[in-house]
């Protein structure tokens, strides 16, 4: 059993190098509705287990430093993701607010449903690909009941287009950011330090059980986004990233799937590190492409 004071002493978010993994996520808001934002970065910062299971977030004090608002709109932010089963307080001296493993979240990442602050309703599930009636279907059963079926009927089939229009556009801006972000770090020879961090990264995704495998995968591809040289590459990379992975919560990983995988992200590193930016980009492309055609073969759970 892993010792209390080594997990609350962790980073939340920092690795041992100094890297701060949560700056890419945990910008401050941009006005508007303040708990919504708020909410949402949040969220990408679970969905991309930038905090992995079992570890503590940031007090309350430093996440509302990062998000530009006030201690109150972040306790409310903790306490809705507490009542969904993502995140837990704890007590005590080692105590905060830590995030639960998939055990406790009551199925799943992709079907949990966030209840606003003060109406007590259920919302949109994260990430919009859930199940539950959208306006529009709302409004249509209280249509005439003559009317109603044919209505409804019609709004499920407008938004099963909706659905699977999101999914590609989710595809595709991935891929146009990671490969754009692999041309970049090829292009732009790696400082010593940031090569070994790369190198790292590969590494961690050899090295993850099957359960753990996604994340691994996420921060190696995070990590190629912030060696790009551009912050906005990698803020963006982050957010389609995070709606990438509650698509992949659902999926099956397949050992043939795994091998591949792990073939190509070796061949991208040597590529990037060899300053090849033409074999980095194709390499990558491929590698979007494997996982797209992935998730067009095996519907998610969540969709």
């Amino acid at each position: 059993m892993s010792d209390p004071r080594a997990v609350a002493g962790r980073g939340s978010g920092e690795e041992r190098t100094g890297v701060d993994r949560l700056g890419v996520v945990l910008r401050p808001v941009r006005g508007g509705n303040g708990f919504e934002e708020a909410l949402e970065r949040v969220l990408q910062v679970l969905r991309l287990g930038l905090i992995p299971p079992g570890e503590r977030l940031p007090p309350e004090r430093r996440l509302a430093e990062r998000l530009g608002v006030s201690r109150a709109t972040v306790r409310e932010v903790l306490r809705v993701l507490q009542d969904e089963g993502l995140l837990e307080a704890r007590r005590g001296r080692y105590g905060g607010t830590f995030v639960r493993g998939p055990a406790g979240r009551g199925g799943g990442r992709g079907g949990v449903g966030v209840r606003g602050p003060a109406s007590g309703a259920a919302g949109r599930p994260v990430g919009g690909l859930g199940t539950r009636p959208s306006a529009r279907a709302v409004a249509a059963r209280r249509q005439a009941p003559e009317r109603a079926a044919r209505a409804v009927a019609s709004v499920g089939a407008a938004e099963a287009v909706e659905a699977v229009e999101a999914v590609e556009d989710t595809l595709r801006l991935r891929e146009v950011l990671d490969v754009g972000a692999a041309g970049l770090c090829a292009a732009d020879a790696l400082r010593p330090a940031d090569a070994e961090r790369l190198r790292a990264a590969l590494a961690a995704t050899r090295q993850a059980e099957a359960t753990a495998y996604w994340r691994a995968d996420t921060l190696f591809h995070l990590t190629l986004a912030e060696l790009s040289g551009s912050p906005s590459l990698a803020t963006q990379y982050a957010a389609v990233r995070a709606r990438l992975n509650e698509l992949l919560d659902g999926v099956p990983l397949l050992v043939a799937d795994l091998e591949r995988a792990q073939a190509q992200h070796a061949a991208l590193v040597e590529a990037v590190l060899g300053g090849d930016a033409s074999r980095a980009r194709a390499v990558m492309r491929e590698h979007c492409a494997a996982t797209a055609a992935l998730l067009r073969a095996r519907p998610t759970t969540g969709a």
